[in-house]
């Protein structure tokens, strides 16, 4: 992935200028109109398309968009603004998800601490990172911070319908028959997929689905206090839990053998969430060959 950095923001610059202002729209002629000794412009064209600054149907020919010319009318023609710096460094920050956006709503240094140098710097210059903080720097970073909790939360979600998904056809072909997606309906029931016990056994088999896309040495599940309140009350009940970190390994993990990690009440103190590694459980986790008959849109969703 390319990272930015002061001489790209210039490049970049002087590479939508060349398009709006002298009309430059072919590639070719663009890199030889174009020239920065410090920075690739091959490189800065990609990086314009991924922040949507340009648009390109043929890979040839580019055109500024609404957001190229933005910038275009906020450069002072002097140097790049602190205002643009921190446009920039935002619609960045959100088209190309680098590696420490993740840690926004950790804090700024949090994120910091896994920028690279020249990121720092770019950070640095729109005063982002400075000791000396104002209410445009606080709004910044809360915004990004409220992008990337959002965007987070959508990513969790994709993680576990898929999983969700996995486990319904898993189930269907274990037992032959259609099971109940529940958690579609209403997340209040305390599990997720309803299911039987066996093809020539009826009984209800109650399903709560945990998911990672993490290896399993890093993945963990939260449990709630009310999905372990209907786990341990119910007749037949298990947790399916999917190793998304390439091809799906599940572990059909039994309510006692997840009780040793389930906290307990004492005194006043009341537990509402359990975290629980995968890795205690590793053992238990394989690629069933019952995956085969699963559809590949499923797999690769």
């Amino acid at each position: 992935m390319t990272h930015i950095s002061m001489g790209m923001l210039s490049a970049i610059l002087l590479l939508l200028k060349a398009i709006h202002n002298k009309k430059i729209h072919e590639k070719c002629d663009l890199l030889s109109y174009v020239r920065c000794s410090f920075v690739d412009m091959n490189l800065a064209i990609d990086l314009s398309l991924r922040c949507s600054w340009l648009v390109s149907h043929d890979q040839n020919s580019f055109f500024v968009t609404e957001k190229g010319s933005s910038i275009i009318e906020g450069f002072n023609n002097v140097e790049l603004s602190k205002i643009l710096l921190r446009d920039m460094l935002y619609t960045y920050a959100l088209s190309c998800n680098p590696v420490w956006v993740y840690r926004v709503p950790k804090g700024r240094k949090e994120a910091s601490l896994f920028m690279s140098l020249d990121e720092k710097r770019c950070f640095y210059e729109a005063g982002l990172l400075s000791e000396d903080i104002d209410e445009e720097c606080i709004s910044w970073w809360d915004c990004l911070s409220l992008e990337v909790r959002s965007d987070n939360n959508l990513r969790l979600l994709e993680i576990g319908r898929k999983a969700e998904l996995l486990t319904l056809q898993y189930e269907k072909n274990r037992t032959g028959n259609q099971p109940d997606w529940r958690s579609f309906d209403t997340n209040l029931v305390g599990y997720d997929v309803l299911s039987i016990l066996e093809r020539d056994d009826l009984s209800k088999l109650l399903i709560e689905v945990k998911a990672s896309s993490l290896p399993i040495e890093k993945a963990f599940m939260i449990i709630t206090s009310h999905e372990w309140e209907v786990a341990i009350q119910s007749r037949n009940y298990v947790f399916h839990l999917w190793s998304l970190d390439g091809i799906p390994k599940l572990g059909v993990i039994r309510v006692d053998e997840i009780r040793p990690h389930i906290p307990q009440n004492i005194g006043k103190g009341e537990w509402k969430n359990a975290k629980i590694p995968f890795l205690v459980f590793r053992k238990l986790f394989s690629s069933p060959k019952v995956l085969e008959n699963i559809p590949t849109k499923v797999l690769s969703k």
